[in-house]
């Protein structure tokens, strides 16, 4: 997944990404009344998968299971007209911090920013 392609990932579609890219969970899409994003647990039952990308609870455990692989954390907000629309930085990087090495992503809520920048992290790992 490019940059780009993580930059524009929006809502469930982020949260699947997330899921799927940061803590190795197998997501399934489920028509019922409406979409729901779930993902199958070992003895096959399905759990809703949590909304990342917009509550903090959940954003924070991307957080924590970034820094149990070994990433430092940094959360930032950036004033300034040109980054109105998403002053939230996130950055992930493994020590020592290094060209290459330091992962970012702007988001318009910290939450998504979270996961852009967990997202582009794990890219790069791969």
């Amino acid at each position: 997944m490019t940059r780009e392609e993580i930059m524009r990932l929006e809502g469930r579609e982020l949260d699947a990404a997330v899921a799927e890219r940061v803590f190795g969970h197998d997501v399934v899409w489920v028509i019922e009344d409406r979409a729901k994003l779930v993902r199958r647990l070992p003895d096959g039952q399905c759990v809703l998968v949590p909304q990342y990308h917009d509550n903090i609870a959940a954003a924070w455990q991307v957080v924590e299971r970034m820094t149990m692989m070994g990433y430092q954390f940094e959360l930032s907000f950036v004033q300034g007209a040109e980054y109105e629309s998403a002053p939230w930085l996130a950055i992930f990087c493994k020590p020592p911090r290094r060209v290459g090495a330091v992962h970012t992503a702007f988001g318009s809520t910290a939450t998504e920013a979270i996961c852009r920048a967990a997202l582009r992290a794990m890219e790069e790992a791969e």
